[in-house]
């Protein structure tokens, strides 16, 4: 079983930082290309590698045997759909991610219409 969360907030004045040494990124982009930047994997505890996963850059809906409702507000707190925010024009957490979306500076932006 798995899920996509799909609160993100951005930082207009985001910079690369690297304060990791090379040995702990045990994967370079944990995405596989499917988000705008890559996304690394880093352990600096051990050489253990991530579990594999599957990654999915789009909303999609839950199966039937996922109920939203015990998914715990602590952890995902955004939105008040009920309809397992398939309405981008109403869901709060989407429509946040587009704004934030647009105060990021244009080298850092998603191609046009890959969120909201």
């Amino acid at each position: 079983m798995f899920h996509c969360l799909h609160a993100v907030f951005f930082n207009d004045n985001a910079k690369e930082l690297k304060l990791v040494a090379d040995s702990s990124v045990k994967t370079p982009d944990f995405t596989q290309g499917l988000e705008h930047m890559p996304i690394p994997a880093i352990n600096t505890v051990d050489d253990e590698e991530p579990p594999k996963m599957f990654y999915c850059a789009r909303r999609f809906p839950y199966n039937h045997q996922v109920d939203v409702k015990t998914i715990s507000r602590d952890f995902c707190s955004g939105c008040s759909c009920t309809d397992d925010c398939s309405d981008p024009l109403k869901c709060e957490c989407q429509q946040l991610t587009v704004s934030n979306v647009q105060r990021l500076a244009k080298s850092f932006r998603p191609p046009a219409g890959e969120y909201g």
